[in-house]
């Protein structure tokens, strides 16, 4: 139980350090793709009800972005929200301190091989 709350104080010591190297979230995007990747993980990785918000704003993101493309433009289907999903998954494991946002940008660049904005 001690070891427990020594750590639980050396993080949360250490938390404002982390969150002051962390980038400022995108100045064009709101919501929760505005976390960075760590928070998204964590709660990804819960699952259950704290998830569902993040997986929802992907979606909503996706529909704006689909929503603005061109009748002629590619589009994400229903059927590959997982890989979306999974793609940003990875992403955030991999590189925690990134706003999520930014990932789903990269994802849509590498799929549809356009200039990501980020």
């Amino acid at each position: 139980m001690r070891k427990a709350i020594i750590v639980g104080v050396l993080i949360f010591l250490d938390f404002p350090a982390l969150a002051l190297s962390l980038p400022p979230p995108p100045p064009d995007q709101l919501g929760l793709g505005t976390v960075p990747c760590f928070e998204w993980t964590h709660q990804r990785k819960k699952g259950g009800a704290e998830a569902k918000p993040y997986s929802e704003w992907v979606l909503g993101y996706l529909s704006g972005w689909m929503a603005a493309r061109r009748p002629n433009q590619k589009t994400i289907h229903l059927n590959e929200i997982d890989d979306v999903l999974k793609s940003v998954d990875h992403a955030c494991e991999t590189n925690p301190g990134i706003p999520v946002v930014w990932e789903l940008k990269e994802f849509l660049h590498r799929r549809f091989d356009e200039k990501s904005e980020r």
